[in-house]
This record gives structure tokens, C-alpha cells and sequence, in this order.
């Protein structure tokens, strides 16, 4: 026996329920709506950095407006700089993928000057521009 067909209007009364329910979800969660206009260069670095990280829209002009304005929570500046200059050059210099190499800094307890974890990326950043200096 096949599955009675919905009309169009149920259709559309069970994506409005879900639209609504989705929202409430979201707005339980702190977040609010937020529609604007952008240029489409700035569309295409959006969709390049979806690419690179795997990030949503949201996660990615959420993390450019903390870096354009300082993220709502800085996180605590280190009292004295971290001399990570030669240790980075040498971890660069081990046999190993990148990965590794982010791993082993992360095991010895070394974060990033914004005291995050490393990750291959930003040491692989870190290193090429340390050599360019």
C-alpha cells in the first residue's frame, strides 16, 4: 500500500514548522539572526575558507570580526615572550609531516603565541615566515 502523498500546503506547514523549530533551537542557544549584502569577492573568500578549514559561514565571519575587533574575551597576554623562534626551526628541521611535528609541540605542553594548540597549518605558517625574515 503506497504512502498517501502530501498536499503542497502540508509540505510547506512542515517546513515552516521545522524553519521555526530551528530557530527557537538557535535562539535557545544565544544566537540571533543576521542577514546582509556583501560583495562577491567577499563570497569567494568565504568559500575558499570553507574549503581550506571545513568551517560554516557563520564560524568564519565570526572568527574575522574577533580578529578585525579582538575577540569579546582576549585571552591573557604572556607576561614575557616565548622564544619559540630556534624550537620551531628545529621542530621544522625533524623528519615527520607537519601533523607530527604539531603533535610533538602540543605533547611538550608549547602553545601558540595566542597560547592556542598547534596544528600543522599554523606551524607550517609560523616556520615559512620565520625563513622569510
Amino acid at each position: 500500500m503506497a504512502r498517501p502523498t502530501k498536499t503542497i500546503e502540508e509540505l510547506r506547514a512542515t517546513a515552516n514548522a521545522r524553519a521555526k523549530r530551528w530557530q527557537q533551537k538557535q535562539r535557545d542557544q544565544g544566537l540571533k539572526h543576521l542577514n546582509v549584502m556583501v560583495h562577491q569577492g567577499t563570497m569567494d573568500l568565504i568559500a575558499e575558507q570553507r574549503e581550506k578549514t571545513g568551517a560554516t559561514t557563520p564560524e568564519i565571519v565570526e572568527r574575522a570580526i574577533d580578529v578585525a575587533y579582538g575577540s569579546p574575551e582576549p585571552e591573557p597576554i604572556p607576561i614575557e615572550p616565548m622564544p619559540l623562534e630556534k624550537l620551531l626551526l628545529d621542530v621544522a628541521n625533524q623528519p615527520g609531516t607537519w601533523k607530527d611535528k604539531a603533535d610533538r609541540l602540543n605533547d611538550q605542553g608549547i602553545k601558540t603565541a595566542k597560547g592556542k594548540p598547534w596544528t600543522d597549518a599554523n606551524i607550517r605558517m609560523a616556520v615559512k615566515n620565520l625563513k622569510n625574515q
